[in-house]
């Protein structure tokens, strides 16, 4: 026992004799101070508009009718209003004032949405009924898109499922037992607004012919944004995969082959530096008054360094030759920063990364 002692102490002596990993330590609290500045001093948000095409017929629709559309459009707008992220969005009156501001590039794009969008969608006629406004250096279009669409689905289910039931035998077993209209429909919402997050009721599924394919109304997920945390997520994680270029070094001298086997030598080269980056990142949170809780804080990079541990010791077993490993870990980290919830959390526009961010152990830090 006394001898892995020593070796553990030995392995955490060497590393501050590494230049490049005491820069990297530096760089940890600069990094993390820097991008709080950022994100104090700049709106990230990008602006995107969305108002109501006035139909000039409005009047000639029946006072219900009217009364349902103005429900359904207040609601959407509270939906995406209550959205915090990358995007923000601004609600107008007016189609016009909302044109000019795209042009003008106070939004990044502008969406009108027509006042018989309810009645369209529940006749599959929604076709060409949307008018996109979009500035000239737009980059966010196809996000926004997603975004409304996830919302307006989650509406659209709300009014097929309330229409489901008033075409059920229950429902006219109800009405003729006396139970009125208004207070099954009711009830129908109210269940349905309890048990849309969690599933554990029932689950739609529609097929479109945009795509041929079944789409399931899931979990509403919040955008969360860490680029603080993030980070320091992925310096930690670079640090560990950083731990591997030591790990092939001993390997190839067999310094340790008496003490313990080599896929133990792995585990502990890649864990060693992750105690240095994870001690400077809990300080750098300390210091920039975003560590609320110490205790789950330190629990969570535990359980992170153990994620590492593990995802070195895979890759350790992949690549095998120094200069495989030295090309993974830049591109491996940069991998990271893009497709983990770092800055934006793009799993909520495009499918395909629910399952790539998964990959990667810096989302399960920044997810617990």
């Amino acid at each position: 026992m006394k001898q892995y002692v020593i070796w553990l102490i030995l392995l955490m002596k060497r590393l501050p004799k590494s230049p490049s990993f005491v820069v990297l330590l530096l760089l940890i609290p600069v990094l993390a101070i820097g991008m709080s500045k950022l994100e104090q001093g700049e709106e990230s948000a990008v602006r995107v508009g969305v108002t109501m095409a006035v139909n000039n017929g409005l009047e000639e629709k029946s006072q219900d009718s009217t009364a349902k559309t103005r429900e359904w459009h207040d609601t959407l707008w509270t939906l995406l209003q209550e959205q915090d992220g990358i995007l923000e969005f601004r609600v107008y009156d007016d189609a016009t004032e909302m044109k000019q501001a795209v042009e003008t590039e106070t939004l990044d794009c502008g969406f009108v949405l027509p006042e018989n969008l309810v009645e369209r969608i529940m006749e599959n006629d929604w076709r060409e009924s949307v008018i996109l406004y979009e500035s000239a250096t737009s980059t966010m279009t196809e996000f926004a898109k997603e975004r409304i669409a996830s919302e307006v689905f989650v509406l659209y289910a709300k009014e097929s499922y309330v229409n489901y039931i008033g075409q059920t035998e229950n429902f006219e077993e109800a009405e003729a037992n006396g139970i009125e209209k208004e207070e099954i429909v009711a009830f129908a919402e109210e269940a349905y607004q309890s048990h849309l997050l969690d599933g554990s009721t029932f689950a739609f599924e529609y097929q479109g012919e945009v795509n041929q394919n079944t789409s399931t109304l899931e979990e509403q997920e919040t955008k969360e944004r860490f680029p603080v945390r993030g980070i320091l997520a992925v310096c930690i994680f670079l640090s560990g995969m950083c731990g591997l270029l030591f790990d092939w070094n001993d390997r190839q001298e067999k310094r340790f082959n008496r003490i313990c086997l080599e896929w133990m030598t792995t585990m502990v080269n890649a864990w060693i530096p992750t105690i240095y980056t994870s001690f400077v990142s809990l300080l750098t949170l300390g210091l920039l008054g975003k560590l609320d809780h110490i205790g789950k804080e330190i629990v969570s990079l535990l359980a992170f360094q153990f994620l590492i541990i593990l995802y070195c010791s895979i890759i350790r077993l992949i690549l095998r030759t120094q200069e495989m490993i030295a090309i993974a870990i830049p591109i491996l980290t940069l991998a990271s920063i893009i497709c983990c919830p770092v800055f934006i959390r793009l799993a909520l526009y495009l499918p395909v990364f629910r399952v790539v961010e998964k990959v990667f152990p810096v989302t399960y830090y920044l997810l617990m």
